[in-house]
């Protein structure tokens, strides 16, 4: 559960929105509470569409996994490059 609120804060965060007036600029969304299926946030969630971007899904990912805050900055640098199959992700060294 506190898996589900960390995401929900995260997503918010991200979108620069307080908890009473969520404002961005997604045409679609759906954050639902995992435990007790209560829809947490939807923005024109009964149409189809495509998912959201991997890069900002994984990102909010690694954040929950590694336990940091919502809004510590986090730096891509060298060390985080593919150097294996060198893949990318397209986000730059610096971002």
């Amino acid at each position: 559960m506190l898996k589900n609120a960390l995401l929900t804060l995260l997503f918010l965060v991200m979108c620069n929105a307080s908890w009473g007036a969520v404002s961005f600029g997604s045409a679609h969304a759906l954050v639902v509470d995992e435990e007790s299926g209560e829809v947490l946030l939807e923005k024109d969630a009964a149409t189809a569409a495509p998912i959201a971007s991997m890069t900002k899904l994984m990102t909010a990912m690694v954040v929950l996994d590694a336990h940091l805050a919502p809004d510590q900055t986090i730096t891509i640098t060298r060390d985080d490059l593919d150097n294996l199959k060198h893949t990318r992700s397209g986000v730059p060294v610096g971002a």
